[in-house]
């Protein structure tokens, strides 16, 4: 009985479609990650017993290749989903305390909220666009999925840090908003430990850490600004 690999899968697609031999590695690496490769050898061991199985077979390698980028939307989205609300809360944490710190000022914090929920979230977002474009196997539709799932993420989770600092005294607002920032990566280091299978509490306890001590950095910057005769 004939077998197949990858390889030899490859190389019959690259001759059919007269594929470069970059083409030929990402048609392999495609083969192998989406399963074509044991339906395509499954199709070829039935075909001489079941000739009625070839002409199913675009169908079936086709529902394969669906199934796959169904995947790779889910995963696509989530990425960029869980990186603009860690970004947008560790980073506005940061620039809060540290401008608190630095300026006391309400306008000052209110300004650096805003250009975080706005630029960097416009940053981000482009970053995203960028690393997935250059794996150069990424469907167009998955990297613009990321991209705006970064986009939107980030922005609205920055803005909602605005909200405390309209409602309450500065001080105030600055403990509000480190009790929602944290609040909201509990939550999401809570569903990426059930993702993920493992123990909650490590995938916590090491975001948080990090967090606070990204709080805490950002905090004896500001103060260490405030100090300098500019």
């Amino acid at each position: 009985m004939q077998k197949f690999s990858g390889t030899t899968v490859a190389h019959q697609v690259a001759v059919a479609f007269r594929l470069t031999v970059k083409e030929r590695h990402v048609a392999e690496l495609l083969l192998r990650r989406t399963g074509l490769l044991q339906r395509f050898t499954q199709l070829a061991r039935h075909t001489p017993r079941d000739p009625s199985r070839l002409s199913r077979a675009p169908v079936l390698l086709l529902r394969d290749v669906l199934a796959y980028q169904q995947t790779l939307m889910k995963s696509s989205f989530r990425m960029g989903l869980s990186f603009g609300l860690t970004s947008g809360v560790i980073t506005t944490l940061g620039l809060i305390v540290g401008l608190h710190a630095g300026t006391n000022s309400r306008a000052a914090v209110l300004g650096g909220i805003l250009t975080i929920a706005i630029a960097d979230s416009l940053s981000d977002a482009l970053g995203i666009h960028l690393a997935e474009e250059s794996k150069g196997m990424a469907p167009v539709l998955q990297v613009w999925e990321s991209t705006v799932a970064t986009l939107l993420s980030k922005f609205i989770i920055a803005a909602t840090f605005a909200v405390p600092l309209l409602l309450f005294q500065l001080w105030t607002s600055v403990l509000v908003s480190l009790f929602w920032g944290l609040a909201i990566l509990t939550m999401l280091s809570f569903f990426t430990a059930r993702t993920q299978h493992i123990p909650a509490w490590k995938v916590i306890g090491e975001h948080l850490l990090i967090a606070l001590s990204v709080v805490i950095v950002s905090y004896y910057v500001g103060l260490w600004v405030s100090e300098l005769q500019l």
